[in-house]
Order: C-alpha cells, then structure tokens, then sequence
C-alpha cells in the first residue's frame, strides 16, 4: 500500500483519496445553490409518497432523511455526498485494484462522479445501488444461496425505487446470463423485488398509471434531429470525463469479457448506450440518462488499462488537464467567477436574491408561476407558488397534488417570463433576465377538469370540418365557477406539427352546469389545410388566463 507523509506522518495514499473525495462533496454541497431538478426534488420530499410523476420516490426519501438531521442546502444533499463516497468504495471492493493511484485518477477524471457526485440526483441513487448490485452479483455468480437472492431483490427494487431505468440493467445482466432462470433461488429474488414494489405499483394503479402515460404518451412527437444523435454522443464522452471520456470509453468497450460477471458488465455498458442512441430517433435525450453506466465502464476501462500500461501512461498525461477542469467547473458552481460581459444565464447563482425580489412583487400574495422557475421559488421562499402547465409542454407534479385548489377565488400574482394580456408590469430580476407580471383578483384555473376523447385517432380531409365526441369530468371538490353567466371557461382545440404550435382555437363549447359532467358532447373544429399528420391538445381556460394541458394527445391525420 502507498504512502503520503502528512506532518510527519505516513497516511495510507487511500485514506487521504477518501477523507478528501468526502470533505471536498461537504465543501460543494454546502457553499453550491440548488439546482432546479434539486430544488424540485427537495419540494417533493415535503410531500412524500410512493410514487410521483417524473421520477420514483428514492431521491425525495433520502432528501427528507438529510434534512431531518441537517437544514439547508447540506442536509438536502448530505446523503447523496457519501453515496458517492460509497459507490467508489464499492468499485474499489470489487477490482481489488493492484494499482489504486491509477483506479483514483480514473475515478477523478469520470464527470459524473466528480463533478456532480454532490448533487441530489436519482441519478447518483441508482449509480450506488448499481455498483452494490454489481457487487452482490459477482458473489451470486460464485455461491448461490438464499441470502445473496435476497439481496440481490432488495437491491433490484432499490433500484427500480431509484430510477425508472434501473430496470434496463437488470434486463442487460439477464440477456447476458440466461442460465440464471434455471436457478430456484433467483425466482426469490424476483419474487422479494416484485413484493416491495407492491406500494408504488399500487400507487400508480390508483393514479391511473400516471407515470407511464408521462414517459410514454405525453410528449407531443418531434422529428428526428441528426443533431439530437450528435449531442448525445458528445453528452457520453463528456459524463465520462472532461478531456479523457473518449479514452475510457474506448478501453470499456474495446476490453474482452473473460467470464459471466465482466459480461454481464459489458452487456449494460452496450445495451445502455444503444438503447439511448435508438431513442435519439423518436426524442431529445439527456446525457445523464446513461448515468449508471459509469459502473460497468469504469471496472472495464481499470481492467484494460492496467493490462496495457502505454495506454494508461495517457491517463496520467492528461489527468492534470482534465482535473483543472474539473476544479474550475466546481468552483464556478460556488462562485459566479465568470465577468458579467459575458452576461450566462445560470442554474447556480443568486436564486436566493432572486426569490426575494418575487416576493416583493408578490406583495404577499400568492404566486402563479409559467415555467420551472417555481421550484427555485418554492425552495428559497416561504410563500406560496402554483406553476401553470404549458399546453406547449407537459403535465407537471403539481398538477396532481391540490396546491391550486388552495388559489382558488384568491388574489393572486401571475409571473411569465414572456409578455401577456393579463402581465401589465415588468421587473429585470437579478439573474439578468426580465419577468412580467399582473395581478388577478379572483383566480380561477381548471386543470382537475380532465376531457377525454372518444377516438383517440382522427382522419380527414384537408379543411374539412370535423366533429368528434369528448367529453370531461371533474376530478376534485374545487369550488369552480361553471355556471352560464358569460364566464364559464371554454375548451381550447390546440393543433400540432412536428411538435410546434400550430393554431388555438377557442371553441364555443362553455363547460357549464346545464351540461352533466361525464356525458359526451360533438366538439366541432377544421382540419388543417396542409396534408399530413397532426396532434391535438384540448384546454380549459377562461378569457383571463393562458390555456394549460386538460387531454391525452389526439392524432390527426389530413388527407
């Protein structure tokens, strides 16, 4: 084992690795904001559950498990801080590394465990609970026994509690050992697993599989981008490092597997990365999706590198480079060192500032928010905030939870960052960005008004005046104003191309109390005069506010 003499003393070279990977995430965690995925994931864990919209609860327990114990910014991400101590410890543990100076300079130079390894992510969830299902994986393949099963099925669902694509690594690892079916006790590891996703199976069940329609259904279709390809791929080598991704990626992939374990390894490596590839065809892809593949790549690329010692001399040789980087990256998400010329609208700095001066527009009264802003708000802020789904966009977590029923009838302050009828004022925030703004005295909005459809898929021919059946129903106890007095909201008919807006339309159909909820009614609209193929998305709002999403999308194809 290498030494280090620290006054005087000689610390084993894989003590100050740790003490220092730790005190440095403690640094970061504390003296970093929040980024918007965390502040939003912080809100979430002030209402927890067992399932919610975008993501499975894991990253919101373990942020409610931090702040029980630490405020602020720390405690929101203390756990995620030593899971990422851990997930390195439990690479260690399984290579056995020979040479620990060159596992420690592969694992400082992989950017998704050096520089967002602080972070409150369910990505840094499901990369620890990867690398203990690695581990516990290469022992089952040497002895198998109950209490291995067992873990092995409480860490899968660990996994699938982490992150939705927990369950690609399971697939990957079975693809590349079928023989495990014929092992009685891996049927008891699917069984225990199958059994502790019981809660948030029902959870969905109960919500209407809400979470599988979002990832599935609810994005309005974008043409394939060769660029989308392209980002996807530089988003890889950059996760994998700064300057030396290409490197480790090539080693990762170009080692031969020797035995199950290093198969099943480099069947998730590759099945990761094509299975994301393949999905840059029909949506844009975050690079971070692949997250957890940093585990199989990084006990390849140790593994091949230390067999071909030329190659690794170029780890070495590019390592100062790339931890500069490293360093600068981070310290730029402490301290806004960049000139203000240069004029970056960021996700790390003066979001507390900013939530102040929300408040001061809001003059105490609650906000109305029309972007992702709101969780900044939520987090930095103790006053209460809605946020609008964008009929462009997508359903969003507080459309399910009933913040909005609490605004209703109440005077409120709706904040865009785009200038609207109802937005009469303006503020330049600190983040150098201008907000508008305008003040509603009896706020109304009706996103628990649900329209269903009849026919999902729709024909005609171009301009022709079409009529499908919808109707809707009312999913909560809102008080909402739904009488014929001129101000009943109507329902909006919004038509897509290749995911942009085409047209809104406001119907004459009003939702009103002399129609009986649930019953189905002719909506009446145009086709476009373009042939081709369109969507449709229908909205209820009234003349006083923007449309928001209250339908599943509705094909049309024109003739």
């Amino acid at each position: 084992m290498k030494y280090i003499a620290i006054s005087g003393f000689n610390v084993p070279l894989k003590f100050v690795f740790y003490g220092c990977w730790l005190a440095f995430g403690i640094i970061q965690a504390t003296w970093t904001d929040l980024f918007h995925d965390e502040a939003f994931y912080w809100f979430c864990a002030q209402k927890l559950s067992w399932g919610y919209l975008e993501q499975p609860p894991m990253v919101n327990f373990l942020i409610y498990m931090g702040n029980l114990f630490i405020p602020g910014d720390l405690g929101t991400r203390i756990i995620f801080v030593l899971l990422n101590v851990f997930s390195i410890y439990l690479l260690e543990k399984i290579l056995k590394p020979a040479n620990f100076l060159l596992f420690a300079v592969i694992v400082s130079s992989v950017a998704i465990l050096s520089i967002g390894g602080f972070m409150a992510m369910c990505d840094n969830a499901l990369i620890f609970f990867t690398a203990t299902f690695f581990l516990l994986y290469r022992r089952y393949l040497n002895e198998d026994s109950i209490l291995l099963a067992l873990l092995l099925g409480i860490n899968a669902a660990a996994m699938l509690y982490s992150k939705h694509y927990g369950l690609l690594i399971i697939f990957f690892v079975l693809a590349s050992n079928i023989s495990l079916l014929k092992r009685k006790s891996f049927y008891l590891s699917i069984g225990l697993s199958m059994v502790l996703l019981v809660p948030a199976v029902f959870w969905q069940y109960d919500h209407g599989f809400v979470s599988l329609r979002y990832h599935l259904f609810d994005s309005l279709s974008q043409p394939f981008e060769i660029t989308n390809m392209i980002d996807f791929i530089i988003g890889q080598i950059l996760i994998a490092g700064p300057i030396t991704g290409a490197l480790f990626l090539f080693a990762s992939i170009r080692h031969n597997a020797k035995g199950k374990f290093e198969s099943g390894l480099k069947y998730t490596l590759v099945g990761m990365f094509g299975f994301f590839l393949l999905a840059t065809f029909q949506f844009k892809v975050m690079p971070h999706w692949t997250s957890s593949a940093v585990i199989p790549m990084v006990l390849l690329a140790y593994t091949y590198l230390d067999s071909k010692k030329q190659l690794a001399k170029w780890v070495f040789y590019l390592f100062p480079i790339n931890i500069l980087l490293v360093v600068a990256i981070r310290l730029y998400f402490m301290v806004d060192i960049l000139p203000p010329s240069w004029a970056l609208n960021t996700d790390y700095h003066k979001w507390e500032v900013w939530a102040k001066e929300m408040d001061r527009v809001g003059d105490s009264k609650p906000l109305i928010f029309l972007d992702d802003d709101i969780v900044k708000y939520n987090y930095y802020s103790n006053n209460v905030a809605y946020v609008l789904s964008d009929i462009s966009g997508r359903t969003t977590q507080y459309d399910l939870w009933d913040t909005e029923q609490d605004l209703q009838g109440k005077q409120v302050v709706l904040i865009s960052k785009n200038k609207l009828s109802i937005t009469t004022d303006s503020i330049n925030s600190v983040l150098g960005r201008k907000y508008f703004y305008g003040t509603i005295e009896n706020f109304k909005s009706y996103s628990n008004v649900k329209i269903a459809s009849k026919d999902q898929e729709l024909s005609a021919r171009a301009g022709e005046a079409i009529a499908f059946p919808i109707r809707w129903i009312v999913e909560s106890d809102i008080a909402q104003d739904f009488d014929e007095n001129g101000t009943a909201p109507h329902v909006g008919v919004h038509i897509f191309s290749k995911g942009e807006l085409l047209v809104s339309i406001s119907s004459d159909l009003q939702i009103n109390r002399a129609m009986n909820d649930g019953e189905w009614i002719d909506l009446n609209i145009q086709a476009p005069d373009e042939p081709g193929f369109y969507e449709i998305r229908l909205s209820v709002s009234d003349d006083m506010m923007p449309p928001t999403i209250n339908s599943n999308i509705i094909e049309l194809q024109v003739k």
